[in-house]
């Protein structure tokens, strides 16, 4: 999307051409990951300001970087039956304890999260929810790493079960 001009994509070989600009403006140009040929695909940077030069071609490099993706399943343990649990707060924190992410278990207790660029990542169980409901989660955390490569990198098999910590006899 530009501002004030058309762009044309070419479907042979995916340059973006931009027609319609006025020499020495400022064009903001604005990238959508919709557009790209992969789900595992990210704009590095979505928004980009162009001065145009008159008469001229200018080459803007856009960087692309693939994602991760995690999966698992929460389980929930009662005397001897363990099933999926639903609506379970899954957080996604960084090699620098910052949440970047949640994302809630379906209800049979499936959970993914697509978006995770490459780095070291914790994920782990809502701990505020956990005290409400009064379980503890084992493992308390996964510590995962999300390698760089052009597909994207998939972990899958992140499973935590719940268990009461007072179950009732």
């Amino acid at each position: 999307k530009v501002t004030g001009a058309s762009a044309i994509i070419s479907k042979k070989d995916k340059i973006v051409r931009i027609l319609d600009l006025n020499a020495f403006v400022n064009y903001t140009i604005e990238f959508s990951d919709t557009s790209l040929d992969y789900i595992s695909w990210r704009f590095k940077n979505k928004i980009y300001q162009v001065m145009v030069d008159p008469n001229q071609y200018k080459s803007v490099y856009v960087p692309i970087i693939a994602v991760g993706e995690i999966s698992g399943t929460v389980y929930l343990k009662k005397g001897q039956n363990i099933q999926g649990q639903g609506r379970v707060t899954l957080q996604i924190f960084d090699e620098k304890e910052n949440k970047i992410a949640e994302t809630l278990s379906e209800f049979d207790g499936y959970y993914s999260y697509l978006g995770l660029k490459p780095g070291k990542y914790t994920i782990r169980v809502d701990s505020s929810q956990l005290k409400a409901l009064n379980y503890q989660s084992l493992p308390a955390t996964h510590e995962i790493v999300i390698k760089a490569s052009e597909d994207g990198d998939i972990i899958d098999g992140l499973d935590f079960n719940l268990i009461d910590i007072n179950p009732i006899e």
